[in-house]
């Protein structure tokens, strides 16, 4: 049997830069933000369609402008860490995939003394508090089996954003996607 090969932390297309190392930092960062409760600056990736070539690329969602965000959480799902967070002053929390996140800082502003100082992060929102419990030392937990159970697959999608497309799958793919969505996966 041929052992299946690992996913490269570096792909060699270039389609996902995050390197090993450089997802374990982020993961540090999100992780200091969310005990300290401080803003984080985040550049996202994303895929598109790159111009002139119709090719998929990986390339900055925000590259201009960095999110602000309020982080939560960190949770793993389905293979992969994501990050529960607020944008700015906003109170629908967001899912961002850390393996997909290019740069990730703490916020900081300077105060009226000229140092330079985290911004603390908005309040848990509404939606989120359900999924907040007391900890032993009084911190909150967050429960994430009860999340992603609430949001299965990490993806709260909404009707005018659904695109819809045709794809074309062997029968072996297709049972595939039988196995991992069910029978009741609707197909036009």
């Amino acid at each position: 049997i041929d052992p299946l090969s690992s996913r490269p932390s570096v792909s060699k297309n270039k389609k996902l830069p995050v390197e090993s190392s450089t997802l374990l930092t982020h993961i540090q960062t999100i992780y200091e933000a969310i005990c300290e409760e401080y803003q984080l600056e985040v550049t996202y990736g994303i895929y598109d369609l790159e111009e002139h070539t119709n090719r998929l690329g990986f390339r900055a969602r925000n590259k201009d402008k960095a999110y602000i965000l309020n982080p939560y959480a960190m949770i793993w799902n389905d293979g992969e860490y994501y990050l529960i967070a607020t944008h700015k002053n906003y109170q629908n929390p967001v899912h961002f995939r850390i393996d997909r996140i290019l740069s990730v800082v703490p916020h900081v502003t300077t105060d009226s003394n000229g140092y330079k100082c985290h911004v603390m992060r908005r309040p848990i929102p509404p939606a989120l508090l359900p999924f907040f419990k007391k900890g032993t030392d009084q911190l909150p937990v967050f429960d994430a089996i009860r999340y992603t159970n609430t949001y299965q697959g990490m993806r709260i999608y909404h009707k005018p954003r659904l695109i819809d497309c045709c794809f074309e799958c062997t029968t072996q793919t297709l049972q595939i996607l039988i196995d991992y969505f069910g029978p009741e996966l609707k197909l036009n």
